[in-house]
């Protein structure tokens, strides 16, 4: 009898003491912490890469647009500061000469003009211009609607995304956190150094991606 009771007693598992099992929890509560940590920042980088890749590419197509304007000069016979018949076909006129200012930079719209209405009248040529520049002053712009973003998705079905200036702004359109403004420094007759600035707002975080480039006036007329 006495054999068999510790026989079975040794066979009888323990559990664990308290301090094992708080030991426990505390490592597995780090564990999870440190797991949401990294989530948590992998997130927020992924979204600042994001909002930096499109800040370069709103930036840059500010650029784009303004190069696009003095190569279409030759096109349409304007002088470097694009006017035709003393009237200006990329909107407001360009700084004077040694003078800066700040433009907002804007998609024209097409719908209302047809290929009909170009070959009857080539005054319209003037007017079929892809950019127009709209003076905002002498000094920096705040972030206000006048140079902000807007994003336009699923066009036609074709699940693009595209962003335009808020002179766009209609129903089917959504804000966005970007503000877009050029800085034009007219430094000679034939020279201008152009910025292209891009702001936005991340984590509470004011942010900007600036490109730069000098254009010049190559225009001598059409051929």
């Amino acid at each position: 009898m006495w054999k068999d009771f510790m026989f079975n007693n040794s066979k009888v598992k323990k559990g664990f003491s308290l301090p094992e099992v708080m030991v426990g929890m505390t490592i597995l509560v780090l564990v999870i912490f440190a797991s949401t940590n990294l989530i948590v920042t992998i997130i927020r980088n992924n979204t600042a890469n994001i909002n930096t890749m499109i800040a370069h590419g709103l930036a840059q197509e500010g650029l784009e647009a303004v190069r696009n304007m003095r190569d279409s000069n030759w096109l349409l016979n304007a002088d470097f500061e694009g006017k035709v018949r003393n009237t200006s076909i990329w909107g407001d006129a360009l700084p004077a000469v040694g003078n800066e200012q700040y433009y907002a930079v804007n998609l024209k719209n097409f719908d209302t003009v047809t290929n009909r209405d170009l070959i009857r009248n080539e005054d319209l040529l003037v007017n079929y211009t892809p950019w127009s520049l709209s003076l905002l002053g002498s000094t920096e712009p705040d972030t206000d609607d006048e140079i902000r973003i807007m994003k336009e998705e699923d066009i036609a079905g074709s699940g693009r995304v595209i962003f335009k200036h808020a002179d766009f702004a209609v129903s089917d359109n959504s804000e966005t956190n970007f503000y877009r403004y050029l800085k034009i420094n007219r430094s000679e007759e034939d020279r201008m150094h152009v910025q292209s600035v891009v702001k936005w707002t991340e984590n509470g975080r004011d942010r900007n991606v600036t490109l730069t480039t000098i254009l010049t006036n190559w225009n001598q007329g059409q051929l």
